[in-house]
C-alpha cells in the first residue's frame, strides 16, 4: 500500500494545512519511529535525497515528503521494541488515510505528489496506534547481525489408480510407478482478480503434515466451461447440501490422496478420501462439459474422472504439460498463485502415489477482491510482502535474492523475539527458499561478484541456524538435527576453497550448529551422538558456559542409561538363576 497516490484527493485550492498541528507533529516524530528531529534530517538527507529539495511551493512540503518517506523506509528495517508489527501497521495506515494530495506543491527536485497533513491526522494516528514506542536509535544503518546469532545460548540458560501412471482415475486400483517429467517451466502470469473480473477466482489453505504450508489461488475458466467452474467454486465455498446423501458438499478438510512428482497432484474425494468417492452438485456425476483447453503447462486445474462424462467433485493440479491428457480430461482453471506451494506438495514423500504425511484442504472458498486486499494488508503489516515462494515472484537475481532474504530473515527475528516460534521459522524457512532460487551453483559462479556470493553464503547459514533454533524451542528435533547437518555440511564443502568463500562459514557458526544439533540429539535420545557434538561444540567455543552444561547433561544420560541397562542385564540373570535352581 504505498505512501504516495497516483490520484489526489483534494484540488489544492480545497485544501486546509494547519501549519501549527504540521509542525507539531513533525517535531514530535518520534511518536512514530523514536527519531529526533535532528537525527531523522541526517538519516533522511543521506539515504534519500543527495541534496534538499526546494520548498518554495510550500514551506512544509519538503519536509513531510521527507519524513513519510524515510518512515516507509525504515519501517521494514528498524528493529521492532514493546509492539506489535501489526499495531505499526495500522499506525502507519492511519497516518496515510489521513493525508490528502495536491499537484501543486510538488517540489521540483522531488518530482512527484507531496502528502500534505491533514489537522485530524494526529487525532486518528492516536486513536488508532496506541502508546507510543519506546525510543529506537535509528540514526545509525543497522547491521541486523540476528539476535540468534548474537549469543549462541540465547534463552537457554533460563531453560533446561491404473497400470498408466499418467492417468488420472477415480478407481481404487493402485497406480503403477512413475517416470519423472522434465523441469517444469515456472512462467505463470500473477495478475491478481479485480472486481470487473470475467472468471472466478477461489483459494486453497494448504497444510503439509499438519503445518500450515500457504494459499494457492486459483483463477477459474468460467467463461469456456461455466457449470464445470460453478461446481469447484461452491464445493470450495461449501454451502450446498448433497442431493443424494444429505451431506455438506465442501472441499474444506479434504486431502490429495494422490501425489506424483513431474505429473500432478490430485484431490478433491471428500467423501472417501482414498480417490473412489466425492459428489458434484449436480448430483453424483455430471458430463463432460468443453476440451477446449488442454495440458499444454504445468499449473492447471483438471477434472479427474473414471471415464466419458463421469465428473464429479475429484479434480488434479498438473506440474507438467500433460498433452495425452487432452479431450480425456476438461481443463477448466489454473493457479494464479502458489505456484511454490504446489511444488512443495509433489516433492512431499509418497507411498504407492499416496503422501505419507497428509497434504489437507484446512480452509477454502471464493477468492474475492476484498480477500485480495486482506491478504496485501496482512502482508503489509508483516513486515513481509513478498510471495511465500520465489516462483511466484518470476525470475530473480542473485542481488535480489540475498536482499529478499535479508528483509525476510529480520522479520523473522522480530517475530521469535516476540515469542511467535512457528512463525518465526516460518519465515527464516521464506529466506531460505528465496536463497535456493538462485541455486548452489552460485557458489561457482563467475558472473555473480565474490561479495554477493559470501553475503548468499553467510545469510543462508544464520538463516539454517534459526530455523534450527526454532525448531528447538517447538520441540521439532529431527527439524533441527537437519538444519544443522547442513550448516556443517556447508563448511566441510567450503574449506578446500580459495576465492574467500572458505571463510564464511565461521567456528563460530560451527559452534552453533554442533551445540543445538546436540541439544537435539538429547531432544530425541540420542546421547551418545549429542556427547560427540557437544564436546566438539566445546573445542570451538571453549569460553561457552552453556555448551559446556548441556554437555554434562548429556554425560549424564550416558551414563543414567548404562546403568539402566546394567539392571536391566543383572535381574534378568539374576531370574535365570532362580529358574535353573528350581528345576534342580
Amino acid at each position: 500500500m504505498p505512501f504516495l497516490a497516483s490520484s489526489f484527493t483534494k484540488p489544492a485550492s480545497e485544501i486546509a494545512i494547519d501549519c501549527t498541528a504540521l509542525d507539531a507533529f513533525l517535531e514530535d516524530r518520534s511518536y512514530i519511529v523514536g527519531w529526533t528531529p535532528s537525527q531523522a534530517d541526517v538519516a533522511v538527507f543521506e539515504a534519500l535525497e543527495p541534496s534538499p529539495p526546494s520548498e518554495s511551493d510550500h514551506p512544509h512540503a519538503s519536509r513531510w515528503f521527507r519524513h513519510i518517506q524515510s518512515l516507509r523506509k525504515s519501517f521494514t528495517k528498524l528493529p521492532k521494541t514493546g509492539k506489535s508489527l501489526a499495531e505499526y501497521g495500522s499506525f502507519v495506515k492511519a497516518v496515510e488515510s489521513s493525508l490528502t494530495y495536491s499537484e501543486s506543491t510538488i517540489p521540483a527536485a522531488v518530482g512527484t505528489a507531496v502528502p500534505l497533513f491533514a489537522p485530524s491526522a494526529l487525532q486518528i494516528a492516536a486513536a488508532k496506534g496506541g502508546e507510543k514506542p519506546k525510543t529506537w536509535e535509528a540514526n545509525v544503518e543497522p547491521t541486523w547481525e540476528d539476535v540468534l546469532d548474537e549469543n549462541m545460548a540465547m534463552e537457554d540458560e533460563d531453560e533446561d489408480a491404473d497400470a498408466d501412471p499418467d492417468s488420472i482415475t477415480q478407481s481404487a486400483e493402485k497406480p503403477g510407478a512413475v517416470a519423472l517429467a522434465a523441469e517444469v517451466s515456472q512462467n505463470v502470469d500473477l495478475l491478481l482478480p479485480s472486481d470487473d473480473a470475467p472468471n472466478a477466482y477461489a483459494y486453497f489453505d494448504i497444510t503439509i503434515a499438519d503445518a500450515p504450508a500457504g494459499r494457492i489461488v486459483f483463477e477459474l475458466y468460467r467463461s469456456v466451461v461455466p457449470r464445470t467452474v460453478d461446481n469447484f467454486l461452491t464445493l470450495c465455498k461449501g454451502d450446498q447440501v448433497s442431493k443424494v446423501s444429505g451431506k455438506l458438499l465442501a472441499y474444506a478438510g479434504s486431502t490429495f490422496h494422490r501425489v506424483i512428482k513431474g505429473f500432478m497432484c490430485q484431490g478433491g474425494d471428500f467423501t472417501n478420501h482414498n480417490g473412489t468417492g466425492g459428489e458434484s452438485i449436480y448430483g453424483e456425476k455430471f458430463d463432460d462439459e468443453s476440451f477446449e483447453l488442454k495440458h499444454d503447462s504445468a499449473w492447471l486445474l483438471s477434472m479427474a474422472n473414471s471415464g466419458k462424462n463421469t465428473n464429479g467433485s475429484q479434480f488434479f493440479i498438473t506440474t507438467a504439460p500433460k498433452p495425452h491428457l487432452d479431450n480425456k480430461h476438461v481443463v477448466f482453471g489454473r493457479v494464479l498463485k502458489g505456484v511454490g506451494i504446489v511444488r512443495a506438495m509433489e516433492s512431499c514423500e509418497t507411498n504407492d502415489d499416496k503422501p505419507t504425511a497428509p497434504i489437507a484442504i484446512a480452509s477454502c472458498g471464493e477468492y474475492t477482491p476484498a480477500l485480495r486486499l486482506a491478504d496485501e494488508t496482512a502482508a503489509a503489516n508483516s513486515g513481509d510482502t513478498y510471495e511465500d515462494y520465489p516462483e511466484d515472484d518470476g525470475g530473480i537475481s542473485a542481488p535480489d535474492a540475498v536482499r529478499i532474504a535479508g528483509e525476510v530473515k529480520n522479520v523473522g527475528t522480530w517475530l521469535f523475539k516476540d515469542g511467535e516460534y512457528a512463525l518465526a521459522k516460518g519465515k527464516y524457512e521464506k529466506a531460505v527458499r528465496y536463497l535456493d532460487a538462485v541455486g548452489l551453483d552460485l557458489e561457482d559462479s563467475e558472473n555473480v561478484e565474490v561479495s554477493v556470493r559470501k553475503e548468499w553464503v553467510a545469510l543462508k547459514v544464520a538463516c539454517l541456524l534459526n530455523v534450527a533454533m526454532c525448531a528447538l524451542k517447538l520441540s521439532q528435533h529431527v527439524s533441527a538435527i537437519s538444519e544443522c547437518t547442513n550448516v556443517l555440511a556447508t563448511r566441510e564443502r567450503l574449506t578446500s576453497r580459495t576465492d574467500g568463500l572458505e571463510s564464511v562459514v565461521t567456528r563460530m557458526d560451527a559452534a552453533k550448529a554442533l551445540f543445538r544439533r546436540g541439544q537435539a540429539r538429547i531432544g530425541v535420545k540420542e546421547y551418545e551422538g549429542a556427547v560427540e557434538d557437544l564436546a566438539a561444540a566445546v573445542a570451538l567455543a571453549p569460553e561457552d558456559k552453556v555448551i559446556a552444561r548441556e554437555l554434562g547433561v548429556a554425560r549424564r544420560a550416558v551414563r543414567e542409561g548404562e546403568e539402566k541397562v546394567k539392571k536391566m542385564y543383572a535381574k534378568m540373570f539374576g531370574i535365570v538363576k532362580d529358574d535353573v535352581k528350581t528345576e534342580q
